[in-house]
Formats: structure tokens, C-alpha cells, sequence
């Protein structure tokens, strides 16, 4: 690195779709493979009663019961969402062309055997289905390639948030960080806040009074200790204070163990364009995965000269 500073880098040996559908999909069902082959050798290559059943009936249990625990193990109000989607769509597809070529070969072609011809181009539709999932995984992923210049930043990024807040930042910490902080690279001057304030606020459109974020979603690491969020106000009738209420809400982050949480009013003087909201982060000592929580705004009020007040 820099100035002869190590860097320690993980880099992946094996394409994780390949090892997925060669090595793991091998070892998980080695149990019934070898149950299967030992029975066909010892009856003369003749199907027996156990074999063939074992081997469907591992792939009725992945296809339904193991499907099934990973869509209810997932905690109400939360969501999961699938990687390399493109490598996935595949894979489904083709599981259930696979299905449908057993019928072709055991019902249409050669009913109840299997000639050698068949387990032949089943072995090559194997190797077919690898490379072309393979295949598909390597060009999403050359999309996601960072360059030359994005890793340097990255790296910058990174030891200036371990600097920032004296404890290890991992260079994904500094990517999401970055992937964040570039729309806002560039100083907006008062006029564009004021019109990003405008595009997306609440507010009292007789008053021609508005309130929003500065950022629409801003990453915070676990390290910072708390999330500091600026809120805008804008208007052309500014001769009145103005008061709000804001309030934390979960998202996949859940209060109390990621974030504290935290309520209150704001109050606008007729001089005053921003107010900041600072929310503590909770840290917790182990690797979590992003998530995220919301703060809503509402009850939107400008106090009048007589004492009354407008409500949004």
C-alpha cells in the first residue's frame, strides 16, 4: 500500500456459484447418491426399492419442506432478498426442465431403464448447466468490478474512518460508506437544498411552508455512535415560528438493539433555515448485516402572531 502500509485483501479462489452447484450440491447429497450407486451395482444395474425413492425423495424435501423453513424463518415485518438473482432464475428453471427430462427418458424414450446413451447426455447437461450458470454469475458480477481509482477511494475512505473513529473499519464498512457519500460529492449551494427540499417534504401549501431531510438515507457505521440527520425548512412566508414532531421507526433495524429509540419536537425560529436530529447507535460487538430504520416527520404547525397556530 501507501507509504509501505500492509493491507490484508480476502480474495475469492473458487466462483462461489461454482462451488455452490458442484462441490456443496455433491457433498449434501453424497448419502442417497452412494445409497442409489451401491444398490444398481449390487442388483446388476437393476433399479431397486430403495435407491431411486432416496434419491427423489431428497429432492421433494430440498424443493418443498427446506423452501418452506427458509421463508417462514424470517422474522415478521422483515425482508430478505435474493443475491445474484439472474444465477438464481436459472437454476429454478432448469431444476424443473431437469425433472421433466426423467419423465422424457423413464416414460417416452425408454420406458422403466435407463440406456447409456441417456446417462450419458444427463452427465454433459450437468456440466452444461455449470458452465452456463458460471457463465451468467461472471458477467453480473464484471458490472459490480470496481476500478482502479473506486479502490483507491475505498481505501482512502476507509483509513480515514479508522482514524475518524479509532477502531477497525472494514473496506465493506467503506464501500457502502462511499456508495452514499458520491450523489452528494458536490456542494449544493442554499437554492438546491431548497429545491430538494421542495421536491420531497411535508408541509402547509397555503403557508408555502416545507420540511424534509438534507439526505434522503444516510449510512451510519456502528462505531460513530450516533446518526446525525439535518432537517431543512423552506418557505416563502418565514415570519412565524414553526414547530414539528419526529419519530423513530424500525425497519429491518429494531430499537433497542441497533438504535435507540428516539422522539421529539422541533422548533423552527423565523431566522433558522435547519435543525439536527441525533439518534444513538448501538453497538453491539458482532458482524451485522446493513440495515436500516426510519424517521418520520409530522404535525407540521406554524404558530401565529395571535398565539394560534396552522396544522399540516
Amino acid at each position: 500500500g501507501a507509504h509501505g502500509a500492509r493491507r490484508k485483501v480476502h480474495v475469492l479462489i473458487w466462483n462461489a456459484t461454482l462451488a455452490n452447484l458442484s462441490l456443496m450440491a455433491l457433498g449434501s447429497s453424497a448419502p442417497e447418491i452412494m445409497l442409489s450407486s451401491v444398490e444398481l451395482i449390487t442388483k446388476g444395474f437393476v433399479s431397486g426399492s430403495l435407491g431411486p425413492q432416496t434419491v427423489v425423495g431428497s429432492a421433494a424435501f430440498n424443493l418443498f419442506v427446506i423452501t418452506s423453513v427458509c421463508i417462514s424463518a424470517i422474522p415478521v415485518g422483515e425482508v430478505r432478498k435474493i443475491d445474484k438473482l439472474a444465477v438464481f432464475m436459472f437454476t429454478a428453471t432448469t431444476s424443473v426442465l431437469a425433472y421433466a427430462w426423467i419423465i422424457v427418458m423413464l416414460v417416452l424414450i425408454s420406458p422403466d431403464r435407463v440406456e447409456i446413451w441417456e446417462g450419458v447426455v444427463t452427465l454433459l447437461m450437468f456440466f452444461l448447466f455449470i458452465g452456463v450458470a458460471t457463465g451468467i454469475d461472471a458477467a453480473t458480477s464484471e458490472k459490480e468490478r470496481l476500478t482502479v481509482k473506486e479502490e483507491t477511494e475505498i481505501l482512502r475512505l476507509q483509513k480515514q474512518l479508522c482514524e475518524e473513529y479509532g477502531k477497525s473499519v472494514s473496506l465493506d464498512s467503506a464501500r457502502t460508506m462511499l456508495h452514499y457519500q458520491q450523489p452528494s460529492e458536490d456542494k449544493q449551494s442554499r437554492s438546491a437544498l431548497r429545491a430538494a427540499c421542495m421536491a420531497r417534504c411535508i408541509g402547509l401549501a397555503r403557508r408555502r411552508t416545507c420540511v424534509s431531510f438534507k439526505d434522503a438515507r444516510k449510512p451510519v457505521l456502528e462505531c460513530a455512535g450516533a446518526a446525525k440527520l439535518t432537517v431543512l425548512i423552506s418557505g416563502s412566508d418565514r415570519s412565524a415560528p414553526v414547530t414539528l414532531s419526529y419519530a423513530t421507526r424500525d425497519g429491518l433495524a429494531r430499537a433497542g438493539d441497533r438504535y435507540e429509540a428516539t422522539s421529539g419536537i422541533l422548533r423552527f425560529e423565523p431566522h433558522e433555515d435547519q435543525k439536527e436530529i441525533e439518534i444513538r447507535i448501538l453497538e453491539n460487538k458482532k458482524w451485522d448485516p446493513l440495515e436500516e430504520f426510519f424517521v418520520d416527520l409530522s404535525n407540521l404547525q406554524i404558530e401565529s402572531l395571535s398565539g394560534t397556530s396552522s396544522k399540516a
